[in-house]
């Protein structure tokens, strides 16, 4: 009986540790919100144009994409607007809100 509790309490133990590792591991990476974006616009549309309508500053082409940009939000307070404005501009066909990303390497 002894020999058994022992086993039961070191496997209550192993999954409460498992348990604490999975809930506190996030990766080994910290995400920070920035104020751009990567903006793919249809077609005809000048990106300049567009920046300024919707309050942003075109910081230029992402690489050799066709149609890809990077825009930087001139006011962050007005950053759910902004949201709303790329999700529902015609010219507009995707966007997604960049991140910064701080990582860290293994320690054994």
């Amino acid at each position: 009986l002894p020999v058994m509790r022992l086993y039961v309490l070191c496997a209550i133990a192993l999954g409460v540790c498992l348990v604490v590792s999975l809930v506190t591991a996030d990766g080994g990476n910290d995400v920070e919100e920035t104020n751009e974006w990567a903006v793919k616009l249809d077609k005809g549309v000048n990106p300049d144009t567009l920046a300024a309508e919707l309050g942003m500053r075109n910081l230029g082409p992402i690489g050799s994409l066709a149609g890809m940009y990077r825009f930087e939000l001139m006011t962050p307070d007005a950053k759910r607007s902004c949201e709303a404005s790329l999700r529902s501009h015609e010219g507009i066909l995707w966007s997604e809100q960049q991140v910064r990303r701080q990582r860290y390497t293994r320690d054994f």
